[in-house]
């Protein structure tokens, strides 16, 4: 897609850095300065964090029931998959987390023998106390 401005409106059309440059330069002035004519541009220069599109084909049932539940919590099916999909991104980084987790309390440990283990009458008795 060709960066630049909408004839009708004035507006960089993909909003990136190379896009708010070439904007800057068609009226004359530095990135980041103001015009001096007085004349005012709309300009959307904001650095977006870059997203995928993704096709995901589910039965019809699904679907509606998804823009139901969407529509029930003021959103929209692609942030309710989006939502789902970063929530499987923080359940592995927490996963993560408890495995290195118990491999640092299992270092810790410098000696293991089952003949330590408490006895069950022992542990009845300390349950009771």
């Amino acid at each position: 897609m060709s960066a630049g401005r909408s004839p009708a409106t004035g507006v960089v059309e993909d909003g990136g850095p190379v896009a708010a440059a070439r904007l800057a330069s068609t009226v004359g002035v530095e990135q980041g300065e103001a015009p001096t004519c007085g004349t005012q541009y709309l300009c959307f220069c904001a650095s977006l964090s870059r997203v995928k599109n993704i096709t995901v084909t589910v039965p019809d049932e699904i679907y509606r029931e998804a823009r139901i539940r969407a529509a029930e919590s003021g959103t929209s099916v692609s942030a309710l998959v989006s939502e789902y999909l970063s929530s499987l991104s923080s359940r592995s980084a927490e996963f993560k987390r408890l495995e290195l987790q118990q491999k640092r309390i299992q270092d810790e440990i410098e000696q293991f023998r089952a003949g330590d283990r408490i006895g069950r009458d022992e542990l009845h008795e300390r349950a009771i106390r």
